[in-house]
């Protein structure tokens, strides 16, 4: 099986002419942390990280060093979205794939904890690819146990951003490192593309997993600890959550400043993939989260768009540059997506 992106076939990945699926490395055996290992460990680069496989060699999971987000076996699901005015014309793609995205309380350094593995293989509760889909044009509203909305269907919000905070909306105490940050009225239920991912790897996993160290976020903070650790909180802008020097993760397909990606590296479901969108800049201005090879065989991402009004993995019926561009939520193809993409990150 290839280790690009988990649970798609290689002929499906051979397909796509550019860019190029990279070959897969050559597996080294792991030892495992306490012995007898009930799994097997495979290790990788590029970036570092261990498949976990069965003793009949069946992929279980994916632990990547210096990542929180862990990829995980659970039952096969598809992912799809209503037609909306806006989307009239284009196809409506779904994705299939047995790939379950959990986090972790900290980041992977190394040791499998099996443990903690077996309890994720059981765990049918909605993981972040999951959640994702719960701001999605016409998706119900979903409530805390306080009664408070935490999801349902989201706009974008005007050209200051939208914060998570802002959809809920709550104040959000950032202590000393940036105060309180109070909902803007005019963005309730409204989320920008960085505002997006801050409410699914932050506020949304800080309801499940809460961390003692700030009370704030479970496996990816949302402010940093009290002695500013770096690496450790997930930035506000895309730049910064896209950079794993300023933020949380590690690359699995490098940034280079103004070119698109020649490889989809070891891109798999739950990866940041982040844009230079604006052709009037340099630099990443824009992310979205992968959600694997659709049905028609094209890279998908859910991200959340001002020009769809917000979370979304469908395609636009807007003509961008003639026939056959559009605006896609693809990495393939051609429009501003595909255009200009440039890194992909694993948080």
């Amino acid at each position: 099986m290839s280790v690009v992106v988990i649970g798609q076939s290689s002929e499906v990945l051979a397909a796509k002419p550019t860019p190029t699926p990279t070959p897969t490395p050559t597996p080294v055996p792991q030892a495992c942390a306490v012995m007898p290992c009930r799994y097997l460990q495979i290790a990788y680069t590029n970036p570092a990280r261990i498949d976990v496989l069965t003793t009949q060699s069946q992929w279980l999971a994916t632990f990547t060093t210096n990542s929180y987000s862990v990829k995980v076996k659970g039952p096969t699901r598809t992912f799809s979205e209503p037609l909306i005015p806006e989307t009239t014309g284009r196809p409506q793609y779904t994705v299939t794939s047995f790939v379950w995205v959990r986090l972790m309380a900290s980041k992977f350094v190394g040791t499998v904890d099996e443990n903690w593995l077996d309890t994720q293989l059981a765990n049918n509760s909605p993981d972040v690819v999951a959640m994702s889909m719960q701001y999605i044009p016409g998706a119900p509203p979903i409530y805390n146990g306080g009664g408070l909305q935490i999801a349902g269907d989201s706009g974008y919000g005007d050209a200051s951003g939208a914060d998570f905070n802002d959809y809920l909306p709550v104040t959000w105490a950032y202590g000393s490192f940036g105060g309180n940050d109070a909902p803007e009225s005019s963005e309730l239920r409204e989320m920008d593309c960085s505002g997006f991912m801050r409410m699914l790897f932050g506020y949304r996993e800080s309801l499940r997993t809460p961390n003692p160290a700030t009370n704030t976020a479970g496996g990816i903070t949302l402010a940093a600890y009290s002695n500013n650790r770096p690496g450790i909180a997930f930035p506000r802008v895309s730049a910064d959550q896209c950079n794993p020097s300023q933020g949380v993760g590690v690359y699995v397909v490098p940034y280079v400043s103004g070119q698109k990606p020649s490889s989809y590296g070891n891109l798999t479901m739950g990866d940041l993939v982040c844009f230079d969108a604006d052709t009037n800049e340099t630099g990443i201005d824009h992310l979205g989260m992968f959600l694997g090879v659709d049905s028609g065989g094209h890279y998908r991402f859910i991200s959340s768009r001002n020009s769809l009004k917000g979370p979304t993995m469908n395609d636009s019926g807007t003509s961008i540059t003639g026939a056959p561009c559009y605006s896609p939520s693809t990495l393939d193809g051609c429009g501003w997506a595909p255009d200009g993409w440039r890194s992909a990150v694993r948080p």
